[in-house]
């Protein structure tokens, strides 16, 4: 994975990869997380991983792995100079069985980000699009059966049409509303709306 965006210092690596449920995007509504877990998703695949930030100049690689109690420990390598860009890149080691399952994954979350990332050997399916507004999109899409979705913060949250007696028919048609963060209540698993 790799990002031109501003790089992090050391501190903001350690802070960022080792300090569970602190967020640097709580008070954001462009960007996707709040939980401070998306750091540490990369152990839902692997049990390491490498971090590189180029930051004015200097490439720093890091270490993440699981320490004691599963807490996760970053350990600096090296600082080198570079003439790279800011930015981060992100090794993660992947089981070859579980490759196709990660590529699946990727393809059906990566089509809800706006814009839609680019991935380096993949194409995306992209959205079907009927007819939109603002903050809605009527549309044909893969992997739910037909109902409305919610977008808060790049991640699609079905709906539950049943709790909407008035209004499930039109519920049943392939809506997208799309929401800022913190407008609904999530479940701290970020797998549902409260």
């Amino acid at each position: 994975i790799r990002d031109f965006g501003t790089g992090l210092t050391k501190d903001e690596i350690f802070n960022l990869y080792c300090v569970y449920l602190d967020s640097s995007k709580t008070d954001d509504n462009e960007s996707t997380g709040m939980f401070g877990l998306g750091a540490k998703s990369v152990f839902a695949v692997s049990s390491s991983c490498e971090i590189n930030s180029c930051l004015n100049g200097i490439l720093s690689k890091y270490i993440l792995a699981f320490g004691e109690n599963n807490v996760p420990t970053c350990s600096l390598l090296q600082e080198i100079s570079t003439n790279e860009p800011n930015g981060l890149k992100i090794i993660v080691p992947i089981k070859l069985q579980y490759i196709t399952e990660c590529k699946n994954k990727i393809n059906h979350y990566a089509k809800w980000y706006n814009p839609v990332p680019k991935i380096d050997g993949m194409v995306l399916e992209p959205l079907d699009i009927k007819i939109e507004g603002d903050g809605w999109k009527l549309c044909n899409y893969k992997g739910y059966s037909k109902s409305t979705l919610i977008i808060m913060g790049n991640v699609p949250y079905p709906i539950d049409i049943n709790k909407f007696d008035l209004y499930s028919n039109l519920l049943e048609s392939n809506f997208i509303l799309y929401f800022n963060i913190g407008q609904l209540d999530i479940t701290p698993s970020r797998e549902s709306l409260s």
